[in-house]
């Protein structure tokens, strides 16, 4: 009869055999796949080096005039090595320069001739030239040598929407002393005598309202409540502008206050026709949704791996064409801020290959910099 060590050493054995029967059944069954399918599921993946050259629709292509590519432009930062470079940054990382910062800045203005000051300035203009670079990686730089990364082309939607839009405070008061300079100013006064102007009305009002003769009522009321409001508690304030029944103008302006940065929305309805238009559509949602997000910048500290920071995205050139020629708006240089995927919003098909019947997918775009009328000029 065998012992109860022999009985685990038999149930051991069997379950190891077991499994490599099961193995071998894995691999059998894989080995009996057609190779062309493994192979085309195996390319719906994305490729590591992400400078794909996708495209929409692949089917019946000619039918489509219109498109609108986004190509990846490929900036490259400033190395530690450059910025070592750079001898301003040597200075300011320099700790003694750093204590003495104050003392030396102060010295060198009043006691440098101008011999000193201009090889100074020359060297400072020479160190921020290193800076900024020659200018092919800027999106500033519109004719310089880009290199791209990367990119996918769409059909161009029918409806194209581009909001161009400035902010303006409409609330500014200006005050009677505001009043009184924009006054000035406009008549021709120089801008001393306007703001000595402004600055004297409430003195005037208030010598006119306790000087002798005769004067206007409203005026009077009106003086009286501009020092309330400017010189009493807000109840008393309150309780004379109630008995003489007037208000001070607090001069509204509309003035412009910033211009905001451009954002471009685009929207894609992408339906299959075939099998490889739907691999094609999987990796154009993968390389919008690899741009869209940085990457992570690590570090060790006490022997833990930590997230320190982001790297910036690259920005897309973005452009609309018919026909092979530049239509519409352009755009500057845009960051990719927002990616919106909707699968099977208008049935819940699916391909034979797992693959969605149709996507929706809407892009947001933020351009590099605020718009000027120089630029609108050049059509953007």
């Amino acid at each position: 009869m065998p012992t109860r060590g022999t009985l685990k050493k038999i149930k051991e054995r069997a379950k190891q055999e077991i499994n490599e029967a099961r193995s071998r059944g894995v691999e059998a069954l894989e080995k009996a796949r057609d190779p062309e399918a493994v192979k085309k599921n195996s390319s719906a993946g994305f490729n590591s080096n992400k400078k794909d050259k996708l495209s929409y629709p692949l089917v019946d292509r000619g039918q489509y005039q219109g498109q609108v590519r986004f190509r990846v432009i490929e900036l490259s930062p400033l190395t530690a090595e450059q910025l070592s470079n750079l001898n301003f940054v040597d200075d300011i990382l320099n700790s003694d320069a750093l204590s003495k910062l104050d003392d030396k800045i102060d010295k060198d203005v009043s006691s440098s001739s101008e011999q000193e000051k201009q090889k100074r300035l020359d060297l400072t203009n020479k160190s921020a030239q290193k800076l900024k670079g020659n200018g092919n990686n800027s999106y500033d730089n519109q004719s310089a040598q880009k290199k791209y990364a990367g990119s996918v082309t769409l059909y161009l939607p029918s409806a194209l929407r581009i909001a161009d839009a400035v902010q303006y405070n409409s609330t500014a008061a200006l005050g009677t002393i505001g009043g009184g300079v924009e006054a000035g100013l406009a008549n021709g006064a120089s801008a001393l005598d306007a703001v000595g102007a402004g600055l004297t009305q409430g003195i005037d009002s208030f010598t006119s309202l306790f000087g002798k003769g005769s004067l206007d009522r409203d005026a009077s009321a009106l003086a009286l409540t501009r020092m309330s409001e400017n010189f009493a508690p807000d109840n008393v304030a309150l309780g004379i502008k109630s008995a003489t029944r007037v208000a001070t103008n607090p001069n509204l302006r509309t003035l412009l206050e910033n211009v905001p940065i451009r954002s471009v929305p685009f929207s894609f309805r992408l339906v299959a026709q075939s099998a490889e238009e739907a691999r094609e559509i999987e990796k154009i949602i993968k390389f919008f949704r690899y741009q869209l997000y940085p990457d992570e910048i690590v570090g060790q500290i006490g022997g833990a791996t930590v997230s320190l920071g982001y790297k910036f995205p690259d920005p897309f050139e973005i452009t609309t064409t018919y026909k092979g020629k530049q239509v519409g708006t352009k755009f500057l240089d845009a960051y990719l801020s927002s990616v919106d995927v909707t699968y099977n919003e208008q049935s819940m098909g699916f391909h034979a290959d797992g693959y969605p019947s149709d996507v929706n997918i809407q892009l947001n775009f933020v351009e590099s910099k605020a718009l000027t009328r120089k630029l609108v000029e050049e059509g953007y």
